[in-house]
């Protein structure tokens, strides 16, 4: 009953579905494992399972999920001196 009522209030209140956080309960502890694009999400996430009645404490499993910038042009680092 408190995982569902967790889901229900990342979903209603934060726009945040299973696909990226899950919840489980255990008495009065959720852990939330999963990943999101930004802190912010993550931060509204802890917060909002925070405020459910019954919870006690609030476990985060939540990664971010990194977007690296393309390998440089190895044709271009290649022709670069190596020392100045």
């Amino acid at each position: 009953m408190l995982r569902a009522q967790v889901e229900q209030r990342l979903l209603r209140e934060g726009g945040i579905g299973a696909d990226n956080v899950g919840v489980e309960a255990d008495r009065a502890v959720v852990r939330l494992p999963g990943s999101v694009a930004t802190l912010l999400t993550r931060h509204r996430a802890l917060g909002l399972a925070d405020t459910v009645a019954g919870v006690r404490g609030v476990v985060s499993l939540i990664s971010l999920n990194v977007i690296r910038p393309a390998p440089r042009d190895s044709h271009r680092s290649a022709a670069l001196p190596m020392s100045l």
